[in-house]
């Protein structure tokens, strides 16, 4: 009997995922796609809420619509399911930024987004978080050595506090960063 992988059941959230707190927090939005708030600074990255083309096999934990804010998105590359143009417009009303590698920033300005490209291994900040751009086969050759890929988008919060990853409770004391592995 052939099993199709399912992901976990969906933890729906809403407008507080977005208010400023003391730790980081973490949410999945399905696909690839996180949303990152460090203390009141929120980013997405690789968002998927709308416009996929083909039927997913999860219920998105938000709709597009009901963000109320955003500081940027963050996208790694063009795959549409990690730059989607259809979840960009709908969050083009609470974000002024877009943030990506030169060509995906490319295609981005092209739809009219005000996206900012960066080069490998160059770092900018969005707010307090600083995020490096990093080749993504540093990373893809250990875990994944079939994978070709040509650059991921790193955040690393400036803060040294605890984190909170997800609803599941998990604090993190280590250094604080998140990687973005999926080329």
């Amino acid at each position: 009997m052939q099993r199709q992988a399912r992901a976990p059941k969906t933890q729906p959230f809403g407008a507080e995922a977005f208010e400023a707190g003391d730790v980081t927090v973490l949410r999945w939005l399905g696909m690839a796609g996180f949303l990152i708030n460090s203390r009141g600074t929120t980013l997405m990255v690789d968002p998927l809420l709308v416009g996929f083309d083909m039927p997913v096999m999860i219920e998105f934990p938000i709709a597009a619509g009901d963000v109320p804010r955003l500081d940027a998105v963050l996208v790694t590359h063009s795959d549409n399911d990690h730059y989607s143009v259809p979840t960009c417009r709908d969050l083009a009303r609470v974000t002024g930024e877009y943030h990506a590698t030169q060509y995906v920033a490319s295609l981005m300005q092209q739809e009219g987004f005000p996206a900012y490209g960066h080069d490998i291994d160059e770092q900018f900040a969005i707010g307090p978080v600083r995020v490096d751009v990093t080749p993504a086969e540093r990373i893809a050759r250990r875990q994944r050595p079939h994978l070709q890929a040509r650059g991921l988008l790193r955040v690393l919060d400036r803060h040294p506090r605890r984190h909170h990853l997800g609803s599941g409770r998990f604090t993190a004391h280590s250094r604080p960063s998140f990687a973005h592995a999926d080329p």
